[in-house]
Order: structure tokens, then sequence, then C-alpha cells
């Protein structure tokens, strides 16, 4: 019985140093995302969140062993920031209809509230209290008014310098 403690003591170990250095590889990769990804990679990219297919790929990636891929949420926020640093932000439609969807709402949201600026008002969420609604949003599963709220919040954040931390 000793021995079965000990090595899941070994074990409980190592998964806690392998969830410590996928944390570090997600948070590398969205550094790398902000300072050295050519624009146009994070353009594509923004393209692929705004159309829900980065949240749709990221659980069959996941299993193909991706393992360090950051959240939908923190790489898309991260793409926004990425572009809006470069002046590169403008808005986005959804061709496909008059009616946005709750992903292309957000990034709307993003848009208006970085454009916005300005100090961060008492009271307004934090980006991880953010990031489960932007989850959502991201995977079309949300209120379009919630997710362009989101998207606000974030864009008003990332005006003032907040970045995306890993978890």
């Amino acid at each position: 019985m000793k021995m079965l403690l000990m090595v899941a003591a070994l074990f409980v170990g190592q998964a806690a140093a392998f969830a410590q250095d996928y944390q570090a590889q997600k948070q590398a990769f969205l550094d790398d995302l902000l300072t050295t990804v050519p624009l146009s990679a994070a353009t594509e990219d923004r393209a692929a969140c705004a159309s829900g297919r980065g949240a749709q790929a990221l659980p069959r990636l996941r299993q193909g062993g991706a393992n360090s891929l950051p959240d939908a949420a923190d790489h898309c926020v991260t793409v926004l920031i990425r572009l809006g640093l470069a002046g590169r932000l403008q808005p986005i439609r959804d061709t496909r209809s008059d009616t946005p969807t709750p992903a292309v709402a957000l990034d709307s949201g993003f848009v208006v509230g970085y454009a916005k600026g300005g100090p961060v008002p008492a009271g307004m969420p934090s980006f991880a209290a953010l990031r489960t609604v932007a989850e959502r949003c991201l995977a079309q599963r949300e209120q379009i008014g919630l997710c362009r709220a989101t998207g606000y919040a974030f864009g008003v954040r990332a005006a003032q310098g907040e970045r995306v931390r890993v978890p």
C-alpha cells in the first residue's frame, strides 16, 4: 500500500509538472503571436476566430497531441490585440448574414472597445472573468449582445495595455 501511495504521488507530481510546462508553452505561443508572427498570419487567424472555425478545430488538434495550444479565447483575443497594436484592427462583417454571429459580435465589440480606449471603468470584468463567456462566443453558443459586451470589455482593457495571461 505504501508503494502504491508513493507511485501515485509521483504521478501526481509529474502531472503537475506537465501542466506547468503546458502553461508555459501556451504563454510562449501567445507572446510570440504578439511580437513575431507575421501580420498576414494574424489576419488569417482572426478570420478563423470570427467564423468559429478556430474554436471548432481546437478539440481535434488537442486530440492529435497539440496540448500546448492556448484556448480559443486566449488565442483570438491575442490576435485582436496584435492587429490593434499594428493599427490593422478594422471592423469585420459576416457576409453570410445581416445578423452577426456570436463570434463576429465578440470581434466587433473588441474593435469598438479598443478604439474607445480610455480608463477601465470600475467593475469591468477582468480578462480571466471574461474568458469563459468568450469561449462560448467563439463556439457560437452565446447571446450576441453578451458577446459584443464581452469583446468590448476585452478591447477597453487591451487598449490600456492588458494582455492575455494563461491561467
